[in-house]
């Protein structure tokens, strides 16, 4: 196995880097390896402003091992703690009296590997769906999974730049809220599987003693309403906290087991649509089950969905995308998305587990580590999802969803990110559910 420094010791992995400080904050600087090859120079207008040990050339993602250091910096309250690959130096950093800021860890390694994830290229545990899980990762068995530790670097590194040259550097983009909804199973009283869905659906309610949602489902069927049709629930909640929803539709099926069973012309779709688009609300694609490692079925999917936006009326091209059960393959999925002409994609989030999968509340653009290209791709992680809380995280009271939902809201507010949160039309059946979802909504935009 490679160790991390020869992934990472490379023109074109620092300039990436480079690049991304300068989409964050509005600046220029420049990484590069030192003469002696012992550290990376930060440079600012061709000044020094920061140094930066490099990690021992034999550790491998294996045998990392990573740990947090007090910051203490005064000025940067939010960012209190730094993780990174332990070293054999315990301090964080010191300064010159040229006010050049030496860190003595390997801040630039960590960050390139979290953004890169890299970590899910060399790992072949996965779950029942394929997916990379939190248990394997290193933010899960290093215990920083809810923290942007890569946005507390980037403005730790920052702030020494600002401190340098007397002048105050932030973040261009201010706080924000990107809102969404997979539309998995639209309606539950429609479709092909309608009668086996719903015995599912009441049989599965029951076994989890889930009593509220299994009445709700078998009144809905004496009182002919359908409980999975929220979208106006749903779209005025955004409307009231003056935001969009983006809807994710599936336009084709590869999995008769977990996709859709609904078609984009069914009538029902389409009017649901034409409901989406008069109000204002976006259109995005939701990739079918078997699609993330097929470049085929990827542009396939995009035309379909591209085709019915412009009969019922959508004016916008179709450029954002999450992968149907957060099906992900770093970074082939990307390239895919990319080449299809996606130019956002909400996917990268851990399925059982809120938080920060790539260490970041911000959009950017990957680098593929082997390549060493960046994917011309918007990368906006994944923070919270609905069944994440109750179902992998098997939280039984709303008041703990609630507190876990602030911790990650209030670390993306401290960083300026964009709170990325995903919630299914589908997984409002109970009213504390609704109840839940408002007060999310809400916290987020205070």
């Amino acid at each position: 196995m490679k160790s991390i420094s020869n992934y990472v010791n490379h023109r074109e992995t620092l300039s990436w880097l480079s690049n991304y400080f300068q989409e964050i904050y509005g600046v220029q600087i420049t990484i590069d390896l030192s003469t002696n090859k012992q550290t990376y120079e930060i440079k600012y207008k061709s000044n020094i402003f920061a140094r930066v040990s490099i990690l021992d050339k034999e550790i491998t993602i294996n045998d990392a091992e990573i740990i947090a250091y007090e910051s203490n910096e005064p000025n940067l309250p939010h960012v209190n703690r730094l993780y990174c690959f332990k070293s054999s130096n315990e301090e964080l950093a010191s300064k010159e009296d040229d006010k050049v800021l030496n860190i003595h860890q390997d801040c630039i390694a960590f960050m390139i590997c979290m953004l890169s994830r890299l970590e899910e290229q060399e790992c072949d545990q996965l779950d029942v769906h394929e997916r990379y899980i939190s248990n394997d990762s290193w933010s899960e068995r290093f215990n920083f999974t809810s923290i942007p530790v890569v946005d507390h670097w980037a403005d730790y590194i920052m702030h020494a730049l600002s401190s340098k040259i007397n002048e105050k550097i932030e973040p261009i983009k201010k706080y924000g809220v990107h809102i969404s909804h997979d539309v998995d199973v639209p309606f539950h009283l429609s479709g092909k599987n309608k009668v086996k869905r719903y015995f599912r659906s009441v049989l599965g309610s029951l076994y989890r003693r889930e009593f509220h949602r299994a009445e709700q489902l078998l009144k809905s069927v004496v009182n002919k309403y359908d409980v999975f049709d929220t979208f106006d629930f749903l779209m005025n909640i955004s409307e009231k906290v003056n935001e969009k929803s983006t809807f994710n539709f599936i336009p084709d099926n590869t999995s008769d087991r977990w996709d859709a069973d609904y078609r984009l012309e069914d009538t029902k779709i389409r009017d649901l649509m034409k409901k989406i688009i008069s109000r204002g609300h976006k259109i995005g694609l939701h990739c079918s089950y078997n699609c993330y490692q097929n470049d085929y079925q990827i542009n396939l999917e995009r035309d379909l969905l591209q085709s019915s936006c412009q009969k019922y009326g959508y004016k916008e091209n179709v450029i954002s995308s999450r992968m149907h059960y957060l099906r992900w393959e770093s970074w082939g999925t990307a390239k895919k998305l990319s080449n299809s002409g996606i130019a956002l994609d909400t996917t990268l989030g851990f399925a059982d587990k809120i938080g920060f999968r790539s260490g970041t509340a911000r959009p950017y653009c990957p680098l593929d580590l082997i390549s060493k290209k960046t994917i011309k791709l918007k990368i906006l992680p994944l923070h919270i999802m609905d069944v994440t809380l109750w179902g992998y995280m098997k939280l039984k009271k709303p008041s703990d969803m609630m507190i876990k939902s602030k911790s990650i809201i209030d670390r993306v507010k401290e960083v300026n990110g964009t709170l990325n949160i995903l919630w299914h039309n589908s997984d409002l059946v109970e009213k504390w559910k609704k109840e839940l979802y408002q007060e999310i909504i809400h916290y987020a935009k205070k």
